[in-house]
């Protein structure tokens, strides 16, 4: 299994435990499974833009803890490392910038 980073716990909104998601990487749709602080939580609700999505995630009662930690989730798409689909590469990061137009 190879996790990858899908955005980082960021403000809290409201009383239910929902936050915005900082630096989204991955849609997060609801049901996704995701590893914050190396807990494994499914995505209960789902709100928000793709740019700034608001998400609730199960058993996390208030995310203030969890604010700037690392959102993980499973990468299941096969991504060809070609020019075509690959924005950039950041070998001190570990990371690699995917064209999503490229993949549909």
């Amino acid at each position: 299994m190879t996790l990858v980073t899908a955005g980082r716990v960021g403000k809290p909104h409201g009383l239910d435990g929902s936050f915005y998601v900082d630096g989204p990487r991955h849609e997060l749709p609801e049901g996704a499974e995701l590893t914050v602080g190396g807990r494994t939580h499914r995505v209960e609700r789902r709100a928000g833009t793709d740019e700034r999505p608001l998400i609730r995630l199960a058993d996390v009662v208030d995310p203030r803890a969890l604010r700037g930690e690392l959102l993980l989730i499973e990468d299941e798409t096969l991504i060809p490392l070609v020019s075509d689909a690959v924005r950039s590469v950041d070998l001190d990061a570990g990371e690699i910038e995917v064209d999503r137009d490229f993949l549909g």
